[in-house]
């Protein structure tokens, strides 16, 4: 759990971190196309998706953005009500609005991290931190908070 006056700074640390990595993917893999990062196991490889995962929803661009943008609203607003902050809520708004921001500002997001061993979709940082979110939250369900257990004996 996080208090919100270290919550909101590291959101934003991850967006900035986000946006830089889509930053360099525009400036350096667009022209090029692709670069191999590791032989057989990963790539950077520019793509531009106005779809959602595996570019789902991309003939529909408005609906998606107003969808996407309320979802974002949803959890800010859910977010600002609370004194402390799991860490997996931090992840995943911040993957989910840098996503959102790439949208408003480009009209795609930008996608570019190929993984070359296996067949999967092109990804971003963003998609990386709600995966996290997503993995520490399920952790949580499954599992448990290991430190209220710890306290019990």
């Amino acid at each position: 759990m996080f208090k919100k006056n270290l919550a909101f700074p590291l959101i934003l640390f991850l967006i900035v971190l986000d946006q830089i990595t889509k930053f360099w993917a525009r400036l350096y893999l667009a022209p090029k196309v692709y670069q191999i990062f590791i032989p057989g196991f990963l790539e950077f490889r520019y793509a531009e998706n106005t779809g959602v995962a595996f570019s789902f929803l991309e003939s529909y661009p408005q609906v998606l953005l107003i969808a996407i943008s309320a979802i974002n609203i949803a959890i800010l607003v859910f977010l600002l009500r609370k004194k402390e902050i799991e860490i997996y809520w931090i992840f995943i708004f911040a993957g989910a609005f840098s996503n959102l921001l790439d949208r408003y500002l480009m009209g795609f997001v930008t996608d570019f991290i190929n993984p070359t061993f296996m067949n999967f979709a092109v990804f971003n940082v963003a998609d990386v931190f709600l995966n996290i979110g997503l993995y520490i939250y399920l952790y949580f369900c499954f599992v448990g908070d290991l430190s209220q257990s710890s306290k019990m004996t």
